[in-house]
């Protein structure tokens, strides 16, 4: 082309795909460049060398993905660019670097957009230049969701559902810059409560001290605990108690002897019912009962009204294998309330013994006090009107005396285990 007066050139639609290096150089008065509707899929500057005159250059519709920066050095005065309609996925340099230019289009482009601002320049440079372009209503931010899985090249709208095609996903970039904040790019506050990295090295580094702490504590806390079990037991072999003891020696207790299977506590104004339905079956089964209304209990009244405690029930209990609490609403009104018999029920419950509550089918849980309802639900507890009430108060109850005494103990009975620990072969007095 030899035309050096030629003002404006229109080479559109021609379904051109290259241009030859040098092809405009002999046009040094053109201002007006149309390459749109063609195939070009690059320019890379050397086809407009020394076209500086060019103000208006027009690609819309090609398939260009790319523009080198060449091009504003043989363009210093170019003021308009159409670029809408090509492939450009992200904002060419060119555009940045035009000092002069005044209008541009670059709507239809796959442009992608994240959060992060820094990734791709096409949205920090419309929102400063948006008035000169004429179509930023019309750019979108575009998002191949498919490729961006496959090349390991995500963004924040890669995990959104196409909405274009089987693997597109586009929004309108003025509605993402606009809303990104409060959508796509909440702003999650980083590190532990906000404090960023520097903070979270201090927090963990203090969370490190405090397990440290803990851990020296809890070994602590065990070896104290097995140092004073350890103490215990030389004490109890330096100090066996007196051949001597008798329940009158003051400060001196023999261990008691078990001479019954259970001991039975119910309310008096049950004891027709209780002796009939619960103590018959029991003895039918060569059970040895203690009741705390009779053996003995018979001469006392338990009310609530008496303060004393004295160690005839506590000896009565301690006699005994296993605790059966027929608990019924006259035994909570009654019964419980006396001080004698609470003291010596929750006595018992400390020696690890045996206790099976049995819970009247009218007494509802609530109804138990604290102390009271802290000894059921740590031993077993029956209903009365269960179907299997005597199926599972069997399987509760220990093992009879007379059945120990058969399997090779001695007549004592298991009390005279415990004696022959403390005293060997000999048997105190009292004992006997």
């Amino acid at each position: 082309m030899s035309r050096t007066r030629l003002i404006e050139l229109r080479i559109n639609a021609s379904g051109v795909k290259i241009i030859q290096p040098l092809t405009f150089n002999t046009l040094q008065s053109l201002k007006k460049l149309d390459l749109s509707g063609n195939e070009l899929t690059e320019l890379r500057g050397d086809e407009l060398f020394k076209t500086q005159r060019i103000e208006e250059l027009d690609l819309h519709d090609n398939n260009l993905y790319e523009l080198d920066s060449r091009n504003v050095e043989q363009l210093p005065n170019l003021q308009i660019l159409h670029l809408s309609g090509n492939g450009f996925d992200e904002l060419p340099e060119m555009i940045t670097m035009s000092q002069k230019l005044t209008e541009t289009t670059l709507s239809k482009n796959p442009f992608r957009c994240d959060c992060n601002w820094r990734r791709f320049r096409v949205q920090a440079w419309l929102i400063k230049n948006i008035e000169i372009v004429k179509d930023a209503n019309l750019i979108e931010c575009a998002e191949n969701v498919t490729k961006s899985f496959l090349t390991n090249d995500t963004t924040v709208l890669t995990s959104l559902v196409p909405n274009r095609s089987e693997h597109i996903f586009s929004i309108s970039m003025l509605d993402f810059i606009n809303q990104a904040n409060q959508t796509f790019c909440a702003v999650e506050v980083s590190g532990i409560f906000g404090g960023g990295p520097e903070r979270n090295i201090i927090l963990i580094i203090a969370s490190v001290i405090i397990v440290l702490l803990a851990l020296i504590g809890f070994v602590y806390i065990v070896l104290s605990f097995f140092r004073k079990g350890g103490n215990s037991k030389n004490r109890y072999k330096k100090a066996p108690p007196s051949l001597n003891c008798s329940t009158t020696t003051p400060g001196c207790s023999p261990l008691p002897l078990i001479q019954y299977d259970a001991f039975i506590s119910y309310s008096k104004a049950d004891e027709f019912t209780i002796l009939n339905n619960l103590c018959r079956p029991l003895e039918n089964e060569d059970f040895t009962l203690c009741l705390l209304h009779q053996d003995g209990g018979a001469k006392r009244t338990y009310t609530g009204n008496r303060h004393v405690i004295d160690d005839e029930l506590i000896h009565q209990l301690d006699a005994c294998q296993s605790l059966i609490m027929f608990v019924t609403k006259n035994f909570l009104e009654n019964e419980w309330s006396s001080l004698q018999i609470k003291t010596s029920h929750q006595l018992f419950a400390k020696s690890n013994k045996r206790i099976i509550g049995i819970l009247d089918e009218h007494v509802q849980a609530n109804e138990l006090d604290n102390e009271l309802g802290q000894i059921l639900r740590k031993n077993n507890c029956i209903r009365s009107n269960d179907a299997i009430f005597w199926k599972l108060l069997f399987a509760s109850m220990p093992q009879r005396l007379h059945l120990q005494n058969s399997s090779g103990s001695t007549m004592l009975g298991d009390g005279s285990d415990i004696y022959s620990e403390a005293y060997g072969s000999i048997v105190p007095s009292e004992v006997v």
